[in-house]
């Protein structure tokens, strides 16, 4: 692992909504799926409206990252008018950006915590990867093994993890 923290483009994450991209998390101990609308740009529009919309939107185009094998992930504070109180914002963590954490500090502490286990081994941690997401909200950070996009069409992003949920289910069959 590195021992400084920079910070790397996820290059293939869809851009996002820039007003509302309504971010939900499904989570259990094995999987974490991460929803939200992707931005549209309507050719047509004079900026003289806005178009509201929430997680129950359903004529929006949303998309998936499935995050694989996740040891840990939070999505919370800071938004993006206090997003310079984030500790990876020094680093170039802004508002509607997505990031990979080289030389995580979080991932370093969950190995170093962990040595207190019997059959502790740093190898156990070597394909751990930390990204942050900063939506307009809030900002998502997982440490997982590995990630896939998937582009959904419109859909709201409730339903978008509902179906996820019954993917997972009939997967455990």
């Amino acid at each position: 692992m590195s021992t400084e923290q920079h910070l790397v483009d996820m290059v293939d994450f869809p851009p996002m909504a820039g007003g509302a991209p309504c971010p939900m998390v499904l989570a259990h101990e094995h999987a974490v799926s991460l929803f939200y609308y992707l931005q549209v740009n309507d050719p047509n529009w004079d900026g003289t409206t806005i178009r509201m919309v929430d997680v129950s939107s359903v004529h929006e185009p949303a998309a998936v990252i499935r995050f694989d094998r996740p040891l840990w992930h939070r999505l919370g504070p800071p938004n993006e008018e206090a997003i310079s109180a984030h500790p990876l914002c020094r680093l170039g963590l802004y508002p509607y950006t997505a990031r990979e954490v080289i030389g995580s500090e979080t991932l370093r502490s969950f190995r170093d915590a962990n040595r207190v286990h019997p059959h502790h081994s740093d190898s156990m941690f070597v394909n751990d990867r930390h990204f942050a997401i900063a939506f307009h909200d809030s900002v998502f950070e997982v440490i997982a093994a590995d990630y896939t996009v998937e582009n959904l069409g419109p859909i709201s992003v409730v339903e978008a993890a509902a179906s996820e949920l019954k993917r997972w289910q009939r997967d455990e069959q």
